[in-house]
């Protein structure tokens, strides 16, 4: 961080416009909050108007931001625990089926009906795992 502050200082001091100094610090960083606040800059230095307000009203959008962003990543996170949870309870109970009565669950591995369900019930499962997956994985 001090040295993109030292490169801006420098720029500035060898005679960069202020709009292109702070435009290079937004091309070298890619970020969507630092390119919000460098547009911010360039359309207050272009038009006037009070700074104060302007970066005032900036750092509370940016905290807002942070804000939803934790709890997204809380939903989030939930969502995912739950598709764990849902994920694994069929082997957990094909596991403790299997040890309670061995031969109710060999049914499923010796027949050919028994290995259809394995492999539908496996890809349903896949499905419901890929589509859990992007329903949880938000972008902010």
């Amino acid at each position: 961080m001090a040295q993109l502050r030292k490169t801006v200082f420098d720029e500035i001091s060898f005679g960069i416009p202020f709009k292109d100094t702070i435009g290079h610090l937004a091309d070298r960083v890619q970020s969507y909050d630092l390119n919000f606040f460098v547009i911010s800059l360039k359309i207050q230095h272009e038009t006037g108007g009070n700074l104060t307000e302007l970066l005032d009203g900036l750092a509370r959008t940016l905290r807002e931001r942070v804000k939803l962003r934790g709890k997204i990543r809380t939903l989030a996170a939930e969502g995912r625990a739950s598709a764990w949870v849902l994920g694994s309870m069929p082997f957990l109970l094909a596991g403790l089926l299997t040890l309670v009565n061995p031969g109710y669950m060999s049914l499923l591995w010796t027949t050919s009906q028994g290995q259809t369900v394995i492999l539908i019930g496996g890809g349903l499962m896949a499905f419901g795992f890929f589509v859990l997956n992007n329903i949880v994985n938000i972008k902010v």
